[in-house]
């Protein structure tokens, strides 16, 4: 061949490279080396330097024959199937061939250490298939790149992965990476255990046993499977061995950070087992000897002069289980993460149906569905039974429905109307039913039974009600199809009851309008009360020494003053010694969960369901012995109440009583004995269990995950009393949800912003909202782990780890515990366990007291020498070494590759790195290990940058991490802050919890925390505050009717807080409206006959109106004597008390007929319609009684009938 412009001169013939087949060049003419006349002729030079290029391109070709270009097709359908059926077979001579064997592993002086590596990177059985199977992908594409097949036609990589056919697909079959078709939502929808799903377009994107994403190609010793040793300069030389840069690279200097906590290394170790799990292969047995030419194995060689290891040639390493490439195609090998990549608490319930069953504590007995009394038939959400036997009247009617701990029949629908005709015509079609409608409190205002305002649904007969001889009660008009006719109250009637289902371990109870306390609850038998109650204002509780009323008794208040106010009195009736505004916390037509809580010092407490702290409390100096609780209601009102036991939870995970103090806070559940890591430690001190197998690898670790298990069952105890309707599985899945979104809440927003430093924050939009819904779900975002992230990026916080850990006591007194030793905690469970020095409350409390260490290039000596030794304290395996040699298992690229991904420059030399890597020290350091720049391995890299500003990493980390947390929120469909996973209220009471209060809520004795315990209390506003000062999270917002049981929550709280648009901070109207009830109060003074002492001003009360009847004889008119003296009225505080309240009954003889208080009514609505004159007003101008604030005139006279009755 004839290089062109040179006639005279010509290429040389050239043989075949040594052991490359695969090229065959053309015939070419000897070369004449005559023709140099003149050896230093630039001419000569020029074609000496082109003649030794071509020799390294053809040498270069040799070397790498893997990517050699080439011409044809590839292989045929018949080939790919012969060369699957050939891998196949050769896969399953290997492993009986290494089953037969049955070698005994090799003692060695690691084999302890090895052995803990090895159960705590545990494989599953299907991550262990899938290895098989990219074992059998990765012989087919051997065979096809193999020099004997090079004489027909070879592939390259890029051809192969090209390749798109069921001969191969389908040696994935039957696995994890089948492709898979989602199924229809469900209602409600939780994320699946395995993750899948959570793309529907890409349903195995970020779930569990699936290979790593890579950010960029691996590098591979031969391009497709054999790990990287040899650098990137021209001679090849080797890369230093891990052991080496371990040695001079991470020597064990401590500097503490003077900012953040030791919680920064805790949370995101816990965090890590979340989201990421690479198994190896010492699992399934192998055994990796100094010297083996086992694939499988990847030794650390160990130099001569180690200053640890000396005399023992190298540490065993086991490579990571491979894993076909995404799609199951051919390719270079891939390595297996076996979690989901979700942050989705993983770590607490695992990574498939079966791991969460394993650590389920099923309620028994299981929850059934609720069921109607004998006699009754469901509709809707109720029970209803019509009664074939009359009563004499109304009340009558009423008081046998309370029998049945029910009301009269109450059809506030068409559909409920329907079903009562049809009941009540199944006992008889031809008489009238009564139901539970009446207006005998307020003419013309109706109202159900309940106390609920009669809506927008009426169904009245033609010129009905027209009160013809004062008709104030309901029924139902036989023969009318379901019409209403208004009767008098006291004729006989049939009548329809209603009554709520039955719920298991719940007894439901019914109060009428009398105020009369039922005493027919168990005694009480621990110092917290709970129960449920429907009613539109007015719910009492006694607490009594007896199972009956006594003068020395406890009476607690809820929702009195038409619903605006509660309290605590010391006797019935008695003196008020605690008063608080709580508007609209009680309801007619939804239960509401409250507990009252008895402290043995007197203090008496009363809280909302799902709120741990009170809305009202009060001490008393002299606490009464309280062994009963009554409850009733009155001032016109019914209730309904649930009493549901405290032994219905449901939705728990297994946990253990603390053995040595069944008063503590339970802990993790012993683990099964045939996984147990610690068999050394037996009875009470045995190794845990949790969503992740690597739970016992140190006591800060354990505790996370106790903590997390406390949380777990503190809600789905709240949320199993808030909604006794639910099954064990939908209190459960709830509560995992909610918990799920505290981690993405504390990782997001407390965790990752010192980690990463607000830049990178920023830059990859990272930062939390503080409101609203987050509109970044993006379906074509992989949200996959990355193989640099798992392998290198995320290992950063081994820099992190101190050598001691605090333990410390309630009050945080740094010297009155001993700190535990790392090297001899791992895996033992002594510390999480011994009450004597805290256990896991103690070590909690610790990583919120210490600081970390720096992130930098330095690691502790328990990691680095001690790793895991048997026996704890001897020498170990090399965190470091390890880390770096799995990268290299990996072929994850150099460092310098990472930093031009990563926007930075790409450095030429060692000194080129400054800016990133300041430290001339260092510099000089990577110059003697490594012969290139683009040698140096990521983890050593990324470890020796400068952290970022506000950050703990170098700016290459900050970048890898942040692009991966970048891809778990914008490519996770559950992210907690998505439109549609959370109501905006139940958003809200996630984004103000904070691992600070959940470890108040969690540890035993903690009554102080910092607010941020990622960053240190001696940090300016960051000191610790009282628990009860941290927000917590309100857990009403996921209370749900049984109406509503679909499974989208509603928001009680927006209820309580607002209606029609305003809310409750008029203070003013509030003190008019006492004023009103202080005025009634007044007028009921005059129905007593004391009016002779009470003179009052004309000019405060409008004259009545011409219609209204006139006064009996012994009263005189309103106008002369209202005003009583100064003196005779009670003390301010005093005289917020309602007539319905605290008012001594009247005598006797007092008659109380309708129209007397009638005419009070009237008196007092010319001054209610003062109240809110334009804010209550509808668009007509008419009064609006929708409004909450507006308290309606009827029920102050109902009230007061209540008390002249």
């Amino acid at each position: 061949m004839t290089v062109r412009g040179c006639p005279d001169y010509a290429v040389p013939r050239l043989r075949p490279c040594p052991g490359y087949a695969g090229f065959v060049p053309r015939e070419t003419a000897e070369v004449n080396v005559d023709v140099i006349h003149d050896p230093e002729s630039p001419f000569a030079t020029s074609m000496r330097t082109t003649y030794r290029l071509i020799l390294m391109f053809f040498a270069a070709v040799a070397m790498a024959p893997l990517v050699v270009m080439v011409t044809g097709q590839g292989p045929s359908e018949q080939e790919l199937q012969q060369a699957v059926a050939q891998a196949t077979a050769e896969v399953a001579a290997e492993e009986a061939a290494n089953v037969s064997v049955g070698a005994e592993a090799e003692e060695s002086p690691f084999s302890g250490a090895l052995n803990a590596l090895a159960r705590e990177h545990r494989s599953t059985p299907m991550a262990r298939n899938l290895s098989r199977c990219a074992t059998v992908l990765e012989k087919v594409a051997k065979h096809f790149m193999s020099s004997s097949r090079r004489r027909t036609s070879s592939y390259t990589i890029a051809m192969l992965s090209a390749i798109d056919s069921p001969n191969v697909t389908s040696v994935c079959d039957a696995t994890s990476m089948e492709p898979v078709t989602c199924p229809t939502p469900a209602v409600p929808e939780f994320r699946s255990a395995n993750g899948r799903c959570n793309n529907r377009n890409h349903p195995l994107w970020g779930s569990s046993e699936q290979p790593f994403r890579r950010l960029l190609e691996p590098e591979y010793g031969d391009g497709l499977m054999t790990p990287r040793t040899t650098g990137s300069g021209r001679d090849g030389a080797p890369l230093p061995s891990p052991r080496l840069v371990s040695t001079t690279m991470h020597e064990d200097l401590r500097k503490s950070s003077p900012v953040n906590t030791h919680m920064v290394m805790q949370f995101g170790q816990f965090l890590d087992h979340d989201i990421t799990l690479t198994p190896n292969f010492q699992e399934e047995g192998l055994v990796c000897t100094c010297g083996t030419d086992d694939e499988h194995c990847f030794n650390i060689n160990v130099p001569s002069d180690d200053p640890d290891f000396a005399g023992r040639p190298c540490l065993p390493f086991a490579r990571s289980l491979s894993c076909p490439n995404e799609g199951c195609r051919l390719g270079r090998r891939q390595q297996l993460n076996q979690l989901t990549a979700f942050v989705d608490a993983s770590n607490v319930y695992g990574s498939s149906d079966e791991e969460i069953e394993e650590l389920r504590e099923h309620a028994e007995p299981p929850v059934v569905q609720a069921t109607c009394p004998a006699g009754y038939q469901r509709f809707q959400k109720n029970c209803f039974k019509a009664f074939p036997q009359t009563k004499p009247d109304y009340s009558w009617a009423m008081k046998a429905c309370l029998k049945d701990e029910g009301f009269l029949a109450m059809p506030k629908d068409a559909a409920t109307n329907a079903f009562l005709v049809q009941l009540k015509n199944a006992v008889r079609n031809d008489v009238a039913f009564y139901i539970g409608l009446s207006d005998r409190n307020a003419e013309g205002q109706w109202r159900f039974a309940d106390g609920t305002l009669l809506g927008s649904y009426k169904n009245w007969s033609p010129g009905e009600p027209n009160n013809s001889g004062n008709e104030d009660c309901a029924n139902l008009r036989p023969g009318s199809g379901g019409k209403w006719n208004d009767v008098p109250c006291s004729i006989d009637r049939r009548y329809i009851c209603q009554v709520p289902p039955i719920h298991p371990g719940c007894s439901q109870k019914a109060t009428g309008t009398t105020y009369k306390y039922r005493w027919d609850l168990p005694q009480l038998t621990g110092t917290r009360f709970t129960f449920q109650v429907s009613a539109y204002k007015a719910a009492h509780i006694g607490l009594s020494p007896e199972n009956h009323d006594v003068t020395n008794m406890y009476e607690i208040v809820i929702g009195g003053w038409s619903n605006t106010k509660s309290a605590i009195r010391l006797g019935k009736q008695g003196e008020t010694r605690a008063l608080v505004s709580t508007p609209g916390i009680i309801s007619a037509t939804e239960y509401r969960t409250f507990w009252i809580n008895l402290a043995p010092d007197g203090t008496i407490s009363v809280g909302k369901g799902g709120v741990s702290q009170p809305f009202m409390s009060w001490r008393d100096p002299n606490p009464i012995r309280v062994s009963y609780a009554g409850y009733s209601t009155r001032s016109g009102a019914t209730g309904r109440w649930k009493f549901c036991s405290n032994e219905g939870a449901r939705g728990l995970l297994k946990s253990r009583p603390n053995p040595l103090d069944a008063n503590k806070k339970e802990l993790l559940p012993a683990s099964i004995a045939d996984e147990a890591v610690c068999a050394e430690f037996t009875g009470n001190e045995t190794c845990s269990q949790a969503g992740d197998i690597r739970v016992n690898e140190q006591p800060g670790l354990t505790s996370m995950h106790t903590v997390f298990l406390r949380e777990h069952n503190r809600i789905a105890r709240q949320l199993s009393g808030l909604n006794p309707h639910w099954d064990d599985d939908r209190v459960f899945f709830e509560t995992r949800k909610i918990v799920g979104a505290l981690m993405q809440k504390i990782t997001y927003g407390e965790d990752l912003p010192y980690v990463l430093g607000p830049d990178a924050m920023t830059k990859f939009h990272l930062t939390l909202l503080q409101s609203g819904f987050f509109s970044g779900y993006d379906v074509s975002v992989n949200p996959t782990i990355s193989n640099v992230f798992a392998t290198a990026a995320y290992r950063s916080g081994h820099s992190l780890v101190n050598e001691r850990q605090f333990r410390l006591p309630p009050d945080f007194n740094q010297g009155s515990l001993c700190p535990i030793q790392l090297d001899f905690a791992f895996f033992n469970p002594s510390h999480v366990l011994n009450n004597d020095l805290g256990g896991v409350d103690s070590i909690l409390r610790g990583l919120t007291a210490q600081p970390h260490q720096d992130v930098d290039r330095f690691m502790v000596s328990s990691l680095t020498k001690h790793l895991f030794a048997d026996p704890p304290g001897s020498l170990g395996l090399d965190l470091a070494a390890l880390n770096i040699q799995r990268g290299r298992d990996h072929g994850l690229p150099g460092y310098n590759a990472w930093r031009v991904t990563c926007g930075l420059s790409g450095a030429t030399t060692f000194s080129a790195l400054g800016t990133e890597i300041p430290d001339v020290n260092t510099r000089k350091i990577l110059g003697k290990l490594y012969s290139h720049v683009n040698d140096i391995d990521v983890f050593v890299g990324g470890l020796a940058e400068e952290s970022v500003p506000g950050g703990v990493v170098g700016p290459t980390f900050a970048c890898l991490i942040g692009l991966q947390f970048q891809a778990l929120r914008m490519g996770d469909r559950f992210w907690f802050e998505n439109e549609g996973q959370f109501t905006a209220a139940q958003l809200a009471e996630i984004r103000k919890t904070s691992l600070a209060r959940i470890l108040c809520d969690n540890t035993d004795g903690t009554t102080h925390m910092q607010p941020d315990v990622f960053r240190l209390p001696t940090q300016s506003g960051n000191e610790r505050v009282a628990c009860s000062s941290l927000p917590q999270m309100d857990l009403t917002k996921w209370q749900e009717s049984v109406s509503n049981s679909s499974g989208l929550p509603e928001s009680l709280e927006e209820e309580n807080v607002t209606m029609s648009g305003r809310e409750f901070d008029d203070h003013d109207a509030d003190e008019e409206l006492e004023r009103v009830a202080e005025e009634a109060r007044i007028l009921l003074e005059l129905l007593r006959g004391k009016q002779e002492d009470l003179p009052p001003p004309e000019e405060n009360l409008p004259p009545p109106e011409e219609n209204l009847p006139p006064p009996p004889e012994d009263l005189t008119p309103p106008e002369e004597n209202l005003t009583p003296p100064e003196e005779n009225f009670p003390p301010p505080e005093e005289d917020l008390t309602p007539p319905e309240e605290n008012l001594t009954p009247p005598e006797e003889n007092l008659p109380p007929p309708k129209d007397i208080y009638r005419t009070l009514l009237d008196l007092l609505r010319g001054k209610q319609d003062d109240i809110y004159p334009e804010k209550n007003t509808g668009s007509g101008g008419e009064l609006d009684t929708n409004d909450i604030g507006y308290i309606d005139p009827e029920e102050y006279g109902q009230d007061m009938a209540n008390n002249l009755e």
